[in-house]
């Protein structure tokens, strides 16, 4: 009986080291993980441990020969850079965290901005179909104005006219070559032009 009891009392004063153990680890593992995220979006690598310049692709968009914009060309799905600022294929990036895009000037250094401001968490200014968006503040919003993903066919009918800014008269529609990028590319530019 002496036995029992003394097991018991093992098992007990286990099961209460255990119970301790518990809340002492279980939130040092949630914040380990949160830690975690944070540490490798300042390295600039992604959750799978890709550089995050292998998770995007920018095209710069030149008038007359000077940087204007960058495109996002292509985007991982479910990238870190993606899920942070919730952009997609076919937003224009304007402004890179403190600096705009035009007084950048070259090409290289603004994409390597453009990485660079996952890391430091900046906020990218994009526009998409003629709306500005500040990322990722505006990430929710942005949401419900993805861009339509391009028609197999180069039919130009049907598609729609891009919604001006609010606060701002609507401008003709430019003309359609086509392809989705550059019409909205396009528009961008005869709404500049109209500023």
């Amino acid at each position: 009986m002496r036995a029992m009891f003394g097991l018991v009392g093992v098992l007990v004063t286990i099961g209460v080291l255990a119970m301790i153990w518990s809340y002492n680890t279980v939130p040092i593992v949630q914040q380990s993980q949160v830690t975690r995220s944070q540490v490798e979006q300042i390295a600039g690598v992604d959750q799978s441990g890709a550089r995050v310049t292998q998770t995007v692709v920018f095209q710069p968009i030149t008038t007359q020969g000077k940087l204007m914009y960058l495109l996002v060309q292509w985007i991982r799905p479910r990238s870190s850079y993606g899920d942070f600022y919730g952009i997609a294929p076919g937003d224009i990036v304007e402004t890179i965290g403190p600096q705009n895009v035009r007084d950048i000037g070259d090409e290289v250094l603004a994409k390597s901005l453009a990485y660079e401001a996952y890391q430091r968490q900046w906020d990218l200014v994009i526009i998409r179909n003629n709306k500005r968006f500040v990322l990722p503040r505006d990430s929710a919003a942005a949401a419900g104005q993805l861009p339509a993903p391009p028609a197999p066919s180069a039919a130009t009918s049907g598609t729609p006219a891009a919604a001006a800014p609010t606060g701002a008269q609507p401008a003709p529609e430019p003309q359609k070559t086509g392809n989705p990028l550059y019409d909205q590319l396009n528009a961008i530019r005869k709404y500049n032009e109209d500023k």
